[in-house]
């Protein structure tokens, strides 16, 4: 019966591999299990690089750098240096701080397959740690270029770099943000950063249209309540930004008493302090 069960974590695990699927992204299979199941699949097939080079990233996830470099270089004598190979012991000089290292290997991945889109980011990365910020910038715009389907940190860090960038700034960071939520809809990791950057240049009524333009889920939350009533105080809307403040209250009244809750407390009866002591007598609205 054991036989039987680990015959189907196998097919399950072969099935992922040769899909590209993270074993963690499995339900049953731990990551012990797959690296046993990768030394079978060595032992029975020890000339295949892809095993070797599996297992390294099993290593190399696992906390074990010494045993993803040892399979990194069976995997490279069986099967010859290759993009992948190179981008793994880039991943893995990276991940150790060798920046240096790490920005040659993928720089050869690039060199032979400029849109190889893992090792764009990567690098993206490397060139952001290391403050080569032009640089940087350049390989995260050509990333979402070629897949604008990456992971929406892509887009909050290039939105970052454009903003530090002398030729381009808020407003391209504004448009890059607004593009993909075009595509997806307004999601608060990107509408969170494009607030955060009106904020910044005094646009209080644009804070206001982007807080209003987020999902009903997060405008029931009394964060979001004071957010919009501080942002109608400093456009001075006191009417509306005392509703947003009575209703954060009554939100707040009716969650239990708990760190977080009494802190976001004193956050309102500041806000209500200042709302109250606001002079909008100077023509503003």
């Amino acid at each position: 019966m054991q036989g039987q069960h680990w015959g189907l974590k196998a097919r399950a695990l072969l099935l992922a591999a040769l899909l590209g699927i993270a074993p963690q992204a499995l339900a049953g299979p731990s990551p012990a299990e797959y690296l046993e199941f990768l030394d079978a699949r060595i032992a029975a097939d020890p000339m295949n690089p892809e095993h070797y080079l599996r297992r390294a990233t099993m290593h190399a996830d696992s906390g074990h750098p010494a045993a993803a470099q040892k399979d990194l270089a069976r995997a490279e004598k069986v099967g010859g240096v290759t993009s992948e190979t190179q981008l793994t012991r880039g991943i893995l000089a990276y991940r150790a701080g060798q920046f240096r290292e790490a920005r040659r290997q993928f720089d050869r991945v690039l060199a032979k397959n400029p849109e190889a889109t893992a090792a764009l980011s990567y690098r993206a990365r490397l060139l952001r740690d290391l403050r080569q910020n032009s640089a940087a910038l350049a390989d995260y715009q050509k990333l979402i270029a070629l897949d604008p389907q990456v992971d929406l940190g892509h887009y909050l860090a290039t939105a970052t770099l454009l903003l530090k960038d002398n030729t381009q700034g808020p407003e391209a960071a504004l448009q890059l943000l607004d593009a993909r939520m075009a595509q997806i809809g307004v999601v608060p990791q990107l509408q969170g950063e494009a607030i955060r950057i009106e904020q910044q240049r005094g646009r209080t009524a644009a804070v206001v249209r982007r807080l209003r333009a987020m999902d009903a889920h997060t405008q029931s939350s009394p964060e979001w309540q004071m957010d919009l009533g501080e942002a109608l105080l400093g456009d001075c809307q006191l009417l509306a930004a005392a509703e947003s403040f009575k209703q954060a209250k009554a939100t707040l009244a009716a969650r239990r008493d708990t760190v977080a809750n009494q802190t976001a407390q004193k956050r309102l009866a500041l806000l209500m302090e200042t709302s109250a002591s606001t002079d909008c007598t100077d023509g503003r609205k």
